[in-house]
């Protein structure tokens, strides 16, 4: 253990918090995500908040592609921590999170893992468990150790151990909230998150716009900084429609910020090769798949209605 140190990323000082430090190569398990993306300093705040009073989970609840998953990120790779990744689905067992046996030997989840070890995990789309296996995790989360039969071995959970939930509210998408347990509500600490503000996304597209130019040529630099305001404005109007704000038809996904970073580096393939409206044809690619014929054409309409001089 050392103490941390001051950190850009989370704007407090703690001089006397105790962290995790690793002492062996876990290259393959660190992922650190650009400090750019986290939008939200008070969910930072609220996550050190949590962390420091050593309770092991947490749980942050906010619209798709509103940054849960890479604020969650960021906060470990701030503290100096590996962490792992669990994309959780209805189908997902507690074998497939904690462990199972194969033929050539004991294979550990990333819940399982990251609690021998002392990491963190986030459990990305928690709400889609079973509600068997989410109570399942309750003991890992109370320390109890995990026994491996086969090993005739029970391993202790770490104290360094955490886990950081992520999901969508209650009715938001494609993915309503299941309801947790009592059990489940008494082990999480609840931080909710939302979109960034507008400033604040025109900034991140901005710097993602920057980075496509610097990569694949300076030229493409003016389109970028001219169709940036347009996948505001197209991305406002898919959230709004999809919560009914402006009495719409239900669209099954607002159009998220990394949704937007992907539009904006398909554009600029696009104009690379050649192909006939280039901006729009981008959004197809990116965003169309996920939506029935309906709702893709009502996006296009966007489009077409409301910047037509912009994107043609």
């Amino acid at each position: 253990s050392s103490d941390v140190c001051s950190s850009d990323l989370l704007g407090i000082d703690m001089p006397g918090l105790q962290v995790w430090q690793p002492t062996w190569a876990l290259d393959a398990l660190v992922s650190i995500k650009s400090q750019q993306l986290v939008h939200d300093q008070d969910v930072m705040r609220q996550l050190l908040a949590w962390y420091i009073t050593t309770a092991r989970a947490v749980t942050i609840e906010g619209p798709t592609g509103c940054g849960k998953t890479e604020a969650a990120a960021a906060f470990v790779a701030a503290l100096g921590q590996p962490y792992l990744v669990a994309e959780c689905h209805p189908e997902t067992t507690l074998p497939d999170l904690i462990g199972y046996q194969t033929l050539d030997g004991f294979v550990w989840g990333p819940v399982g893992l990251a609690a021998v070890l002392g990491l963190t995990v986030v459990l990305s789309e928690d709400n889609l468990l079973d509600g068997a296996v989410k109570a399942a995790l309750n003991n890992t989360i109370d320390g109890a150790p995990i026994y491996v039969p086969r090993l005739k071995k029970a391993f202790e959970v770490a104290p360094t151990f955490r886990m950081i939930s992520t999901r969508n509210p209650r009715g938001f998408g494609m993915q309503g909230r299941r309801a947790d347990d009592s059990s489940a509500l008494r082990r999480q600490t609840w931080i909710v998150m939302d979109y960034p503000s507008r400033e604040r996304e025109e900034q991140i597209l901005m710097a993602h716009g920057s980075v496509l130019a610097q990569r694949y040529g300076a030229r493409y630099r003016d389109d970028l900084h001219r169709f940036i305001p347009v996948c505001l404005a197209v991305a406002h109007d898919t959230r709004e429609a999809a919560t009914g704000a402006k009495g719409t038809s239900v669209l099954p996904r607002a159009l998220d910020l990394g949704t937007s970073r992907k539009w904006l580096t398909q554009f600029v393939t696009n104009k690379m090769l050649g192909v006939e409206q280039p901006f729009a044809s981008a959004l197809s690619a990116v965003y169309g798949s996920s939506l029935g014929p309906e709702h893709h054409q009502a996006v296009l309409t966007f489009l077409r209605s409301r910047h037509a001089d912009r994107t043609a």
